[in-house]
């Protein structure tokens, strides 16, 4: 049993490096402007300071947009993945938890494999990450996809952001239960790079993001490994040699 515990933290710990990784490309590209080839781009002023010329100020919404695609809880397949605020961690865009829709009984939306999950109700706990799985989530998520896929790591890094999810906290509405919109979070400025650029950081970010999900994947099925055998431990089933 401690073997499948260790193999689930060495996944665990893999998918924390990864995300690590994946936070300083974007720090270099889009804050500090290293990208590749950017000695030969000269800086000029914009709105938001010096940016890389060929640059330009914008928002959010102009490269990704909520996608609302409502459900019945009658239409929700038996044994499709739910995933609730209380699945997705704080400040971690890996959302490895997950339930079964089986019980709901009310309104969600649906989500694909690879959409980026927002948690609009107190969006101050920071809960952002990426779907593992196909399903549908609670109402007080919101679904996000970008308009064109060159866009999609981009937009990934501004929304699991510190400085993003202070935007949302800023902008939200209701004062025991505050919750943010995407009207509000789709007007956030932020810097738009040439679509190339912004298409090389997503296929440097893909590869790692593929991993994080294989991992997930992996640390469920150890999980489930270790579950079906400690039942067999303690009726006796297996025994263990001393």
């Amino acid at each position: 049993l401690s073997a499948y515990d260790q193999l689930i933290e060495n996944c665990q710990r893999r998918i924390k490096i990864l995300e690590q990784m994946a936070r300083g490309l974007y720090r270099e590209w889009f804050v500090n402007f290293r990208f590749p080839n950017h000695a030969k781009t000269p800086m000029v002023d914009s709105p938001l300071g010096k940016i890389p010329k060929g640059w330009r100020e914008g928002t959010l919404g102009e490269i990704c947009e909520n996608d609302r695609r409502g459900v019945n809880p009658e239409d929700v397949p038996p044994g499709t993945p739910y995933i609730g605020l209380e699945h997705m961690p704080r400040k971690n865009i890996a959302l490895s938890e997950w339930s079964i829709a089986d019980d709901v009984v009310s309104n969600k939306f649906m989500f694909r494999k690879g959409d980026i999950l927002f948690g609009k109700l107190r969006p101050y706990f920071h809960k952002v990450g990426i779907a593992a799985v196909d399903g549908v989530c609670s109402t007080d998520i919101l679904v996000v996809n970008t308009k064109n896929a060159a866009w999609y790591a981009l937009a990934l890094a501004h929304l699991s952001s510190v400085e993003f999810v202070g935007h949302t906290d800023g902008t939200s509405s209701g004062t025991k239960m505050p919750r943010t919109n995407w009207t509000d979070m789709s007007r956030y400025h932020i810097v738009i790079p040439p679509e190339p650029v912004a298409k090389r950081f997503t296929d440097t970010i893909q590869p790692m993001i593929k991993t994080i999900q294989s991992n997930i994947h992996q640390s469920h099925t150890f999980a489930m490994m270790r579950d079906t055998a400690l039942p067999k431990l303690l009726s006796g089933e297996v025994r263990v040699s001393i």
